[in-house]
């Protein structure tokens, strides 16, 4: 997930389990990621994860939330 500029991330589920989560380093195009790291070895092809994210918005807003695939 990429931009997390004004969320505060409260926590994560991952398959209903919670899940470690930290921040990358800011990008001035794509901003700050949130990072979720997920099992070592790939699902078996066909499977699906669930992830859950709870978060608020800070007082200054949030200006939007973008949803990108991995570099």
């Amino acid at each position: 997930m990429q931009d997390s500029k004004n969320l505060v991330i409260e926590s994560v589920l991952v398959d209903g389990v919670p899940a470690d989560f930290s921040f990358g380093e800011p990008d001035a195009c794509y901003g700050t990621p949130l990072r979720i790291p997920l099992a070592l070895s790939p699902p078996p092809l066909g499977s699906q994860i669930f992830v859950k994210i709870f978060y608020r918005t800070t007082s200054d807003g949030c200006l939007a939330a973008q949803w990108l695939e991995p570099r």
